[in-house]
């Protein structure tokens, strides 16, 4: 359900996983989800709204949040 990878970041990652290792699995997961790209843009922008709200907003900015052109 794409609707809900925004809030992925919300969850609580694996023990033993580093943040920013869970951050990119998250944008990852995303990324790969098959939907069209205006609404993959979204679901991206939700995804760094959210997670920021929880984690420093350093995870969703620079080398962390590895986007591809879409």
């Amino acid at each position: 359900m794409p609707g809900l990878l925004p809030f992925t970041p919300l969850m609580k990652p694996p023990e033993e996983m580093p943040l920013d290792q869970w951050v990119q699995q998250c944008i990852d997961a995303t990324i790969a989800t098959p939907v069209e790209p205006p609404m993959k843009g979204t679901l991206l922008y939700g995804l760094s709204l959210f997670g920021s709200l929880v984690y420093e907003q350093g995870l969703f900015e620079g080398n962390y949040l590895t986007i591809p052109m879409l």
